[in-house]
């Protein structure tokens, strides 16, 4: 099973200021922009399954340097935060280097066009491509990797692996995206502050909750493969009705504090300090 995520409106959603350490390293600031460009990962501040992030560019794309200007450190910032505001605790561990968010850097050897070619599978060879330089893979095993690829795609703004049907450790958000019948994927600003939350930052953590095997079929309310479709305010909704992402598991049944040991539980997630690594890992 392919992944890909269809655009859905903008929904901006203000909440107040949280730590930023989010169990990192020691005294990691993740908002803070990184003091210069990472082409490889770096030394880890914490041992242990995190996510790590990229910023990549097609072979002839624009470098727009979002992982030196902020822009990823604050969007980050902002989703991580509200993910440990839904969960009441810490979000997911981030790979951390030095004290500041790791963010590595990747012009990729293939062009834009041979990379929209690709349909609804751009994912899959932005995965295959990352794995092939060692940045993803066996050689980093405890690391889902959170991509912001600054290219397009004809399909989506985003996408995920959903295992078990689809293995993978690559979650995905295509900045420069024009889906069809929908506004084109950069008209959604990133977070201003690092705490304000928008289609972006809502979206990635989407992207990365469907890697990490979220929404199994065994919740009661699972739909369209990796989604629930009881309640549109859901951040895993998927539909008939506007996508208007504001809350974590609303009933927490489904896929996030529920409880049962026999279906996907975000909060035994390993990304989360948790037992629970992702199918297929």
């Amino acid at each position: 099973m392919r992944r890909a995520l269809v655009l859905v409106p903008l929904l901006l959603a203000c909440g107040a200021p949280v730590p930023s350490t989010q169990d990192s390293g020691p005294h990691a600031r993740i908002d803070a922009p990184p003091a210069g460009r990472a082409t490889s990962d770096r030394p880890d501040d914490v041992t242990g399954p995190q996510v790590h992030l990229f910023y990549v560019v097609p072979a002839d794309g624009e470098d727009r340097q979002l992982d030196l200007d902020g822009t990823l450190a604050r969007s980050v910032a902002a989703w991580n935060g509200w993910l440990g505001r839904e969960l009441g605790g810490a979000g997911f561990r981030l790979d951390t280097a030095g004290g500041e968010l790791d963010i590595t850097f990747v012009r990729l050897s293939q062009d834009e066009a041979s990379l929209t070619a690709r349909g609804a599978y751009v994912r899959d060879a932005l995965e295959d491509e990352l794995s092939s330089r060692g940045d993803v893979g066996p050689q980093h095993p405890d690391k889902l990797a959170a991509v912001y690829y600054d290219g397009g795609s004809t399909w989506a703004c985003g996408g995920g692996a959903w295992p078990p049907a689809l293995v993978g450790r690559v979650a995905a958000m295509y900045l420069r995206g024009t889906p069809p019948g929908a506004p084109p994927c950069a008209g959604n600003p990133f977070s201003p502050d690092g705490v304000a939350t928008g289609y972006l930052e809502f979206a990635m953590v989407h992207e990365i909750l469907h890697t990490v095997g979220a929404v199994a079929t065994c919740a009661p309310n699972h739909a369209l493969d990796g989604h629930v479709g009881d309640d549109p305010t859901d951040l895993m909704y998927a539909g008939p009705l506007p996508w208007q992402p504001s809350r974590l598991d609303v009933g927490r049944n489904d896929y996030a504090g529920h409880g049962r040991a026999d279906c996907l539980d975000l909060t035994r997630s390993a990304l989360l300090g948790g037992d629970q690594r992702p199918p297929g890992w």
